[in-house]
């Protein structure tokens, strides 16, 4: 997803962001934990359980993407979610024992994710 903030008054010191304009967006969007917060901090971007709405400019309709996928820790073999590394760990050698990781890029059959796994719900308009 590309976008660009749009502000209420630029040349200001500290200008406030009035909106984004979403330049390119798909049906899918895996923002990182970082944006999610810095889009709510300058509130062009609301969460509301498992919604997130971003804001776009009055010609456009905003965007809904319900969250599939929380940021976390995960089993590459079932998707079981893992609270950390180490109880991931343990249930991959407890549930999966001897069996490969289905994931290349995980050998230890579990994967951390720092980002949300989004779908586009709709645009709302």
């Amino acid at each position: 997803m590309k976008l660009k903030r749009r502000f209420v008054d630029s040349a200001a010191k500290h200008p406030k962001v009035s909106h984004v304009d979403v330049l390119q967006h798909g049906p899918e969007w895996r923002p990182s934990t970082r944006i999610i917060a810095r889009g709510q901090a300058e509130g062009w971007l609301a969460r509301d359980g498992d919604k997130i709405t971003i804001t776009t400019g009055p010609k456009d309709p905003d965007l809904i993407y319900k969250i599939v996928v929380l940021p976390g820790t995960y089993c590459c073999h079932c998707g079981e979610a893992a609270g950390n590394s180490k109880a991931a760990l343990a249930h991959v050698k407890k549930e999966h024992k001897g069996k490969k990781s289905p994931s290349a890029n995980h050998p230890a059959g579990y994967a951390v994710h720092h980002f949300y796994m989004c779908e586009l719900e709709r645009a709302n308009g």
